[in-house]
């Protein structure tokens, strides 16, 4: 007999070139484009929900001023504070008949005519209403003759 050689590296066990398939390449770009424009449009669907809460959230903690008046059996001006959040009263200015006057007397005047009423007035400007809060801005009682 005659000697034999062992093939270590049978052609059965070697690693050959495999071809590529372009096919999944292109199959891979297409799922990553889709992947980014729908996470993009994730984005902007977020960006809006957290902008319209925003919106909400300050609507609601608007405050609700509320101007009430009564002649009878005096004549009394309240400002009411009728929302959730805070007022700030900046600037007041009074109107009688589309005018605006410098002082409740003087509104008075226009109102009753001339002559000395006795009144009690708060003054609104600088004021913070809080919820719920009111206040009488003005009150006059019988007028002296």
């Amino acid at each position: 007999m005659g000697r034999q050689l062992i093939d270590t590296n049978p052609t059965g066990n070697k690693i050959g070139v495999v071809p590529e398939e372009r096919a999944t390449r292109g199959a891979s770009r297409y799922d990553a484009v889709i992947a980014t424009l729908v996470g993009l449009c994730a984005l902007c669907v977020s960006g809006y929900t957290a902008y319209m809460q925003r919106q909400q959230v300050r609507a609601a903690v608007w405050p609700i001023l509320e101007f009430d008046s009564s002649n009878a059996p005096d004549i009394h001006f309240t400002l009411a504070n009728k929302g959730v959040g805070p007022a700030i009263i900046r600037h007041v200015i009074v109107m009688v008949d589309g005018q605006p006057v410098r002082n409740w007397k003087e509104a008075l005047e226009k109102i009753l005519g001339p002559g000395e009423h006795l009144l009690s007035e708060s003054d609104m400007s600088g004021h913070v209403f809080a919820a719920g809060e009111s206040m009488d801005v003005f009150h006059s009682t019988r007028s002296r003759k």
